[in-house]
């Protein structure tokens, strides 16, 4: 397999590379060790629904590897899912993390927010398998849309798919924490701060 890169379409079609025609919006080529990070993520959807739980049809949270998790986490994601039935019937998708620095808890701590679902609600959310089949209804969209990140493909399907789109209700306060803010995406000096911020 010939990866390519930053090549013209040109040479991409004389190198007989079967997606010559369709360069993303840069004019780039994709890349399996970023595109692998998309598909693993509907990959995961389709295993934890499909395979591993397929008679389960409430709440699956999904935290990945880099993440914190506060103590009520549990406890406050069933004040959410019950305020969910009874007052956010529209909400799809419950969102229990946010990239806030400064999060003010004794103010905020218990407030929730109804939003349309973006890309920054990508951290420790969950939803039941009712979305789950909304997602897997656009996986065309999703895996052919034009970007190398699963939550900016989750946002266009959520819009451009899904109808009437996702909605979210989202936590003030975070109760999930990225604290691995260096990595795949990221290098820089210093990346270790937030993790010492929130174990402090």
């Amino acid at each position: 397999m010939i990866v390519l890169v930053n090549v013209s379409k040109e040479k991409a079609k004389a190198t007989r590379c079967i997606n010559a025609e369709y360069p993303d919006m840069y004019g780039h080529y994709r890349e399996s060790k970023f595109t692998q990070l998309k598909h693993h993520w509907f990959w995961k959807m389709n295993f934890v629904f499909d395979e591993f739980a397929p008679s389960h049809n409430g709440y699956v949270l999904f935290l990945e590897e880099d993440y914190y998790a506060s103590s009520d986490l549990i406890h406050f994601m069933k004040l959410m899912i019950q305020l969910k039935y009874n007052a956010c019937k529209k909400c799809d998708v419950l969102t229990l993390g946010a990239y806030l620095k400064n999060s003010y808890h004794h103010k905020i701590g218990n407030n929730v927010y109804k939003e349309v679902f973006k890309a920054k609600h990508n951290m420790g959310f969950a939803f039941e398998r009712n979305v789950w089949l909304k997602i897997k209804s656009c996986a065309k969209q999703f895996c052919e849309y034009d970007d190398y990140n699963y939550d900016l493909s989750f946002v266009y399907i959520s819009l451009q798919c899904i109808n009437p789109y996702l909605m979210t209700m989202s936590v003030a306060a975070p109760r999930v924490f990225h604290i691995g803010e260096c990595g795949f995406h990221q290098k820089s000096i210093g990346c270790n701060k937030l993790y010492e911020t929130v174990l402090l």
